[in-house]
Formats: C-alpha cells, sequence, structure tokens
C-alpha cells in the first residue's frame, strides 16, 4: 500500500466510525468538540502536523493545481453539510461578524497569508 492509500484507509474509516456513532448516539460524538475547545494549541499543533504530512505525500502525486482543486471539492462537500442548518451557520458565523478589521486580522492574519500565497501560487502556475 502506498502512502496515500494508507492514509485514505485511515480517513475512510475513521469516517465510518463516525457516521455510525452520529446514528447510534449523535450526541456522544458531539463530546468530541469540547475537548477541542479545551485543548486548541495542542489540536493547531496536531492539525498543522497532519497537514504538513498529509500535503507532503499528495504533491508527491498531484500538482500544486490539482491538490487546489481537490481543496475545493472537499470545500463545496463541507459547505453542502452547512448549508443543510443555516441556524447553527448563523452561529458560528455570528463572532467574526462582531469583529472589527483589526480584530479579525490580528487573529486570521497567518491563513490570510497562506491563502493569498497558495493561491496567487496557483495563479502563476495556470498562467505561466
Amino acid at each position: 500500500m502506498t502512502p496515500i492509500e494508507i492514509i485514505a484507509l485511515v480517513f475512510a474509516s475513521l469516517a465510518i466510525i463516525k457516521m455510525i456513532v452520529l446514528l447510534i448516539n449523535h450526541k456522544a460524538w458531539m463530546k468530541i468538540p469540547d475537548f477541542i475547545v479545551d485543548l486548541p494549541w495542542l489540536f493547531g499543533v496536531i492539525y498543522f502536523a497532519l497537514a504538513v504530512l498529509t500535503g507532503y505525500y499528495l504533491l508527491q502525486v498531484m500538482t500544486v493545481v490539482q491538490l487546489f482543486v481537490a481543496i475545493l471539492f472537499a470545500a463545496l462537500i463541507i459547505g453542502l453539510t452547512w448549508i443543510t442548518d443555516t441556524d447553527a451557520l448563523e452561529r458560528i458565523l455570528a463572532p467574526y461578524k462582531k469583529m472589527s478589521r483589526s480584530e479579525f486580522l490580528k487573529k486570521y492574519w497567518i491563513e490570510l497569508i497562506l491563502w493569498f500565497a497558495f493561491s496567487g501560487y496557483v495563479i502563476y502556475l495556470v498562467l505561466m
């Protein structure tokens, strides 16, 4: 098995476990976000490490442009999930709507830089 297949197998297995738990007792799954909220720095490190590892292996078999389109696909699937529950989406967006521009930039400057760099690089690759 290739590293990509192993990652896919682990992710698919976790997704199936999640769906089974949600079908049996959805409230049990809701304890996980509480755990993440209690330790955001730890999960930030874990997510970053997993993103770097996954990105490394993806870039072995995909171009940056293909990866960018795969990210779009994932965002659309996630969006389909949220669009069915507009009340929850509104609650999630409420704090962002209250932020001033400077608060927003102070909190999300790293993400903005990463997305500008990634998007700009994709535009460069496609047009050059």
